[in-house]
């Protein structure tokens, strides 16, 4: 694993899938929360966007801690792959 750090990051960043971030929407993503932080898979729900980008709102499942994160905790995220969508049948 590496760190945002041997990758260049140097302040925190999002970084989108290939397509843009969907809202209500299931992610497969890279993360960590601090420079130092091996960066990780975990899942996360984007919930509502603002003008294309995540909000506050969105949250990152992961199993190596307890509880949910919000993306604004991260140091680091980037979409990997889309898991699945949310919408409703009338949308």
């Amino acid at each position: 694993m590496k760190l945002a750090s041997e990758i260049g990051i140097k302040k925190s960043t999002i970084v989108a899938p290939e397509g843009g971030w969907k809202p209500r929407t299931y992610y497969v993503i890279d993360v960590c929360y601090h420079a130092g932080n091996p960066i990780h898979r975990a899942i996360m729900y984007s919930s509502f966007l603002e003008e294309g980008n995540l909000t506050r709102r969105a949250e990152i499942f992961n199993g190596t801690y307890e509880g949910l994160n919000r993306v604004t905790d991260a140091y680091y995220v980037k979409g990997i792959s889309e898991i699945t969508g949310m919408e409703n049948e009338d949308e």
